[in-house]
């Protein structure tokens, strides 16, 4: 997993986070080269070179094929990395499966152009996690059973969070706990199907050898039903927040109104920033809700600038004839962001709602005005 959508360059504050698991990498990857050279113990046996290649080219599609998430201006990667780690360390060398784990990475993100930075990360990031899950493997005297199996993976899985989840906070602007938090019953479903689909390879290699060319088979099903479940599961619970933030435009004056449509759209489309501009009256008015509510409500005029968020979508609010547009929605990103389909109906249905609120509210105010 990896922040995909920002520029080249990491951003400075992320530099002693991507140094430090650099060069943990660095250190798995001269020990695993030490290690074949014979300089610690002898050197494991080689394997087969088409049983690598093999193991290779799964490695290496499950990180090009990961399901991708938008976490504000960055995308975070799922993929089945850590089964794929699993069999390898279960079925060859450990040496050998720490280096293929940089390679796949390097292989990968090449293919998808990614910028270099970001492919160092990956392939550091991966070395680490398959040589302290190959270390948990190699302290069982003999053959690993289930139980070392079950336990290398769920100490490979945090050792991976433990490397990715700090970065990933630190460039979304969010913090550690809620990235933990965020789609808990996702991870923990996902985590449960690769484990299974991991053990059910280990033990298919262990009787028959032969079959290592069709566990790419096993893993690409897998992954299939793992993509289609996620962006299920995602569509559903975003629709159903939308209907819930909606909801809540009911019969709410135009204070309350605006304040509540700004804090539940920047959590729905996951922005830095959500701004509701109207210009129904004089002087204008815009509310800006930052993840911990509104942080600005007044003349747009006096609003402070955002020179860190320069990319925006936005959506005009329309009024009645007389008053064709009533004001604007916008979404505030730090880097630029392509919004899915879904997301660009999401977005296009909350102004909608939003604009019949906002002309109820101010024709209920209205009344009341009058009525005084």
């Amino acid at each position: 997993m990896w922040p995909t959508t920002p520029p080249d360059r990491a951003p400075r504050r992320l530099a002693p986070l991507v140094a430090t698991v650099t060069g943990l990498g660095a250190v798995a990857a001269a020990g695993s080269v030490a290690w074949l050279a014979g300089l610690f113990t002898p050197p494991p046996a080689t394997p087969s070179w088409p049983a690598l290649a093999a193991y290779l080219a799964v490695l290496t599609a499950s990180d090009v094929l990961s399901v991708r998430v938008r976490i504000r201006s960055t995308i975070q990667g799922v993929d089945w990395t850590d089964a794929v780690m699993l069999v390898g360390l279960a079925t060859l060398p450990v040496p050998w499966v720490v280096l293929a784990a940089g390679v796949a990475v390097l292989i990968a993100k090449s293919v998808r152009r990614v910028p270099p930075v970001k492919v160092v990360f990956g392939a550091a990031k991966n070395m680490v996690v398959a040589l302290v899950g190959g270390l948990v493997l190699l302290a069982v005297p003999g053959q690993a059973g289930l139980g070392w199996l079950v336990l290398a993976f769920v100490v490979l899985t945090l050792v991976d969070l433990l490397l990715v989840v700090p970065v990933l906070a630190r460039a979304s602007g969010t913090s550690v706990t809620e990235r933990l938090r965020s789609n808990g019953d996702i991870r923990l479903v996902a985590l449960a199907a690769r484990l299974a689909v991991a053990l059910a390879a280990v033990m298919v290699l262990e009787r028959a050898p032969t079959l290592v060319y069709a566990v790419p088979l096993l893993v690409l099903l897998a992954h299939v039903w793992h993509e289609q479940w996620v962006r299920t599961r995602e569509e559903r619970r975003a629709w159903q927040e939308l209907a819930a933030a909606t909801a809540s435009f009911a019969a709410a004056d135009l204070d309350t109104l605006l304040r509540n449509a700004a804090s539940a759209g920047i959590r729905l489309f996951s922005a830095e920033r959500l701004e509701v501009e109207l210009w129904l009256h004089r002087p204008r008015r815009m509310v800006r809700a930052g993840p911990a509510g509104p942080v600005f409500d007044g003349d747009p005029a006096d609003a402070p600038p955002e020179p860190e968020l320069p990319h925006a979508h936005q959506v005009p609010l329309h009024g009645c004839a007389a008053h064709p547009d009533i004001g604007v929605l916008r979404l505030r990103f730090r880097h630029r962001v392509r919004l899915s389909e879904r997301e660009q109906a999401m977005l296009a249905s909350y102004a909608s709602a939003l604009e019949t609120a906002v002309r109820n509210a101010a024709g209920a105010g209205q009344l009341r005005g009058a009525d005084a």
